[in-house]
């Protein structure tokens, strides 16, 4: 634990110092923008529009990030030759993948609340107030993060980063489309179908489940234990992505 502990550390303190942080920067300064935009056209409905466009784009810019990061990190140890210095220490492959994986994930949470202190504070500036469901919304984000991030690593364990980044959008426009393809079914009335893209979600990420962002503008709090629910969901699904990749990872001939 003592090992994985540093490498998460060393990861985060290396992934920050990457000036990702100017991403909470530029999101800041682009929010402000919108919410000026906003007051003249939508007036009254400035704060919840805010709110809407602000999620939308702390979702879209997570994912861009996750992927970016998440394809990158074992290539440039791989590249630079330092993961011989670490794996010539007592760190077995596996601990080193949960280290990475950890320490991305940490950055992300750091990236994520300061985007989301910026959305807060602009809400807070327009509306007077925050529905309080944007907390479970801002969770749910970041959990679609983390599956986003293992699945950037999963590809990342065997593939070249531009490939990676090529399968992990795939994933991810497929999952956050998950629902939609599910209620095809409902035209066609065909149980074939129906029983096919069950099973093939059972593999795919359902990133639909994680999508709370469009109960915020009417503060609709969804079902009680939901957020339980998708947490145990993409925890679940996370480890089981983390150790398919460490045993590919354990299987690679670095040469």
């Amino acid at each position: 634990m003592n090992r994985i502990f540093w490498l998460t550390y060393n990861t985060m303190v290396q992934i920050v110092r990457q000036r990702i942080l100017y991403t909470v920067l530029f999101f800041a300064i682009s929010l402000i923008a919108v919410g000026g935009v906003l007051d003249s056209a939508a007036p009254g409905q400035k704060g919840i529009m805010v709110l809407d466009i602000g999620l939308g784009a702390i979702n879209l810019f997570g994912v861009m990030i996750s992927i970016v990061m998440g394809v990158n990190l074992l290539y440039q140890e791989l590249d630079k030759k330092t993961v011989y210095n670490v794996l010539s220490k007592p760190v077995s492959r596996t601990e080193f993948v949960i280290g990475k994986y950890l320490g991305q994930v940490a950055a992300i949470a750091i990236v994520l609340a300061g985007m989301a202190m910026c959305l807060v504070l602009a809400t807070w500036a327009a509306e007077g107030t925050v529905p309080g469901i944007a907390g479970q919304a801002l969770w749910a984000i970041y959990l679609e993060l983390m599956m986003v991030s293992a699945i950037a690593m999963l590809f990342s364990s065997f593939s070249t980063p531009y490939l990676s980044g090529l399968f992990t959008l795939g994933f991810w426009i497929v999952g956050s489309l998950a629902s939609e393809i599910r209620n095809y079914q409902r035209y066609w009335d065909l149980k074939a179908y129906e029983r096919v893209v069950t099973k093939i979600f059972y593999i795919l990420p359902d990133f639909s489940k994680l999508n709370l962002k469009d109960r915020v503008p009417y503060n609709l709090a969804p079902p009680e234990g939901y957020v339980w629910q998708i947490t145990l969901y993409a925890l679940l699904y996370t480890a089981g992505l983390i150790l398919v990749s460490s045993i590919i990872f354990r299987r690679r001939d670095f040469k």
